[in-house]
């Protein structure tokens, strides 16, 4: 590998880490796309950066087990796969003084301490991943609770409408509510649209924009709602067909029968005369 491909290693290893800038030997001058080593940095230094850094493990995936048991330390369960070849089970996240921590599987040794069966040998690496572990940790976290959330659905179809099939109001958790959440219906079937409003640009944007989990959620919840109601109101339209399709075959009573006769006895006469 030449000196340039090297120092964009050493640049991006530096970036991703966090390196602060008095310790970093690389630099962005802003032009061509091009990283440089800094002006007291020798190619040698270079060198043996990427030397010390080009085996620096990475988090390729981790899946992420949330305890949810209030009165233990033990905040999740995760398992964690480096590099894309070593998966590495039993990782917890634990509440410590200062916050959420990662603890490696460990076991206790004769002087009665517990030493990890793992660890990473570069810092900086180490830190990143735990970093995205926790990270992982509070999106997995904020997805359940978003499953746990009460939804409440209003809706009602419309007709003559073009588009609109339906209008929805929508409360969440019993402190919040969305109005005028449209059914709308698309090449690929029926679909759920927030309120907007028209930008200064003349184009129309979402003044509601829930997070991707939630969307999906009350997308399905209204929809379900919307088929619901259309169903219930195809049930009424059948019965009120089947009445009056009863009351027609119904037999005549006779005072019903007596002025047909009447009312044609007339005609004959009218002809007659």
């Amino acid at each position: 590998m030449n000196l340039s491909a090297m120092t964009r290693v050493v640049y991006n290893y530096e970036k991703k880490y966090r390196i602060p800038e008095t310790d970093r030997l690389t630099e962005w001058p802003g032009y061509n796309g091009m990283v440089i080593p800094k002006a007291t940095i020798t190619e040698e230094q270079i060198k043996k950066r990427y030397e010390e850094i080009k085996n620096v493990p990475e988090l390729t995936s981790s899946k992420i087990n949330i305890v949810g048991d209030e009165n233990s330390k033990t905040l999740a369960f995760a398992t964690i796969e480096v590099n894309g070849y070593l998966l590495i089970k039993n990782v917890r996240i634990m509440d410590g003084e200062n916050g959420a921590f990662v603890s490696y599987p460990s076991y206790k040794s004769e002087d009665g301490t517990y030493k990890d069966n793992f660890h990473f040998m570069d810092k900086e690496a180490r830190k990143e991943i735990e970093i995205q572990l926790l990270k992982a940790y509070i999106k997995e976290q904020s997805i359940r609770y978003l499953e746990e959330q009460d939804i409440d659905v209003i809706c009602t179809p419309i007709t003559d409408q073009g588009a609109t099939k339906g209008l929805a109001t929508v409360t969440l958790d019993n402190s919040m509510v969305i109005h005028n959440i449209r059914v709308m219906e698309g090449k690929n079937g029926l679909f759920i649209s927030y309120p907007q409003q028209k930008t200064t640009t003349g184009d129309y944007a979402e003044v509601i924009t829930p997070a991707k989990h939630m969307r999906n959620k009350i997308e399905e919840k209204v929809l379900e709602e919307y088929k619901s109601k259309i169903k219930s109101k195809e049930g009424i339209d059948k019965k009120e067909v089947d009445i009056r399709d009863k009351e027609e075959k119904k037999p005549k009573s006779k005072d019903i029968k007596s002025e047909e006769l009447k009312e044609k006895k007339d005609k004959k006469k009218k002809k007659t005369l």
